[in-house]
């Protein structure tokens, strides 16, 4: 797991494409253990330099579902930055981008690409380019840790060609995964506490995308896309819509070790020029606990500010 210090409602974007690819760092707690020992298996592939040119620039692929605009930027040095649309009601923050790293082999076929999180995840997947200029890459469903598909699917990720450029967007906010992990380290952050807060993170935005679609919030974990109730070793995991599931909705994260804090998201809606959207927080005991905080308080009209109950705060 990776811990992201940056505000949740920016980051985790509506899109299932991004859900997907949040999901490989966010779920299957339980398979942890295995992924560097597959990961470790794998070596540089080698890239080609027709291929490398090619993929340069950016490329776009509407979301089916929620229509966002997900953009792919192939930068030199093999870096991949994944923008993010502006999050819903609020178009003048500034962009934010995920920087990974990627490898292709071209020589194969289909061409194989690892889109490379850390040192310990990566995704193997394929891509080709069409006759249409475009680029399909099989993204959806993929986790690290997994063999290579071989074939692509009816689900494959379609992308057209929107620009030569391989600059982002002035004042973007990149999020590099490899930094924010070691900075995980050098803080001596232990890995249950990252665990909890990118899981929590994850079921926040997911939550946004379910009321977006469904006009109110998903009750069971099932519904959120994310799959079933997670199993930790750290943290027991639960559910909740206090009073109204159209209003809000809270996910906690239960300490199983009494010198672990505890942890609870949760989800508003609020106003937005007479518009209804969501907004939504992490908070965190201060102090180690088995019990995680209350439920917060809404923010108040005109303000996007959500409190934390007494003895916790904020961690975005």
């Amino acid at each position: 797991m990776i811990y992201f210090n940056v505000p949740v409602k920016s980051l985790f974007v509506a899109s299932s494409v991004l859900i997907a690819i949040g999901s490989t760092l966010a779920i299957s707690v339980s398979t942890q253990a295995t992924i560097p020992t597959i990961i470790a298996q794998t070596k540089p592939a080698p890239q080609t330099d027709a291929a490398k040119q090619q993929l340069l620039g950016q490329w776009q692929t509407k979301d089916p579902e929620s229509g966002d605009l997900v953009t792919f930027i192939f930068a030199p040095e093999g870096k991949l930055f994944i923008l993010f649309p502006a999050p819903e009601g609020a178009p003048e923050s500034p962009p934010v981008a995920l920087g990974i790293k990627y490898q292709i082999n071209s020589t194969a076929k289909p061409g194989q690409i690892d889109l490379v999180f850390t040192e310990e995840e990566s995704i193997k997947s394929i891509f080709e380019f069409t006759d249409k200029n475009q680029l399909r890459v099989e993204l959806e469903g993929r986790k690290a840790g997994q063999s290579r598909p071989t074939a692509f699917s009816s689900e494959a990720t379609v992308f057209e060609k929107v620009s030569q450029t391989t600059t982002l967007p002035a004042n973007t906010q990149v999020i590099d995964l490899e930094t924010e992990k070691k900075n995980a380290a050098d803080n001596q952050l232990p890995r249950p506490q990252s665990e909890a807060k990118l899981y929590i993170g994850m079921m926040n935005k997911a939550q946004q995308v379910y009321y977006r679609e469904q006009g109110k919030f998903a009750t069971e974990f099932e519904e959120t896309g994310l799959g079933t109730e997670p199993g930790s070793a750290y943290y027991t995991y639960r559910l909740a819509s206090p009073g109204n599931e159209k209003e809000s909705v809270m996910i906690t994260a239960q300490a199983k070790d009494s010198k672990l804090p505890s942890y609870t998201g949760v989800v508003f809606v609020t106003k937005s020029n007479g518009k209804a959207t969501t907004i939504a927080t992490i908070c965190e005991t201060i102090k180690p606990s088995t019990s995680p905080p209350a439920m917060p308080t809404a923010p108040s009209s005109g303000s996007s500010e959500i409190k934390c109950p007494d003895g916790s705060r904020p961690i975005q």
